[in-house]
């Protein structure tokens, strides 16, 4: 699971309202997050790789808690 991918993101600089700022939006418009406008357009995507990764692993440890939940509920 992933928090955005990247083919379904553009990366926005200098919007009004948001100046000095690069900001990842969706395609639905949504902005996923923002960083300094002096980032260049890799830096912007390898940030995406590793909140990816990030919300991946958060995914699977509350899997894994809800789990371990179901197996103590159980056992009473």
């Amino acid at each position: 699971m992933k928090l955005a991918h990247r083919e379904d993101c553009t990366i926005l600089r200098g919007k009004e309202g948001n100046p000095g700022f690069a900001m990842l939006i969706d395609c639905d418009g949504d902005e996923i997050f923002s960083v300094p406008e002096t980032w260049t357009d890799n830096q912007v995507w390898e940030a995406l790789d590793i909140a990816n990764r990030v919300f991946s692993k958060g995914i699977d440890a509350g899997k894994a808690m809800k789990a371990s939940e179901i197996r103590r509920a159980l056992a009473c």
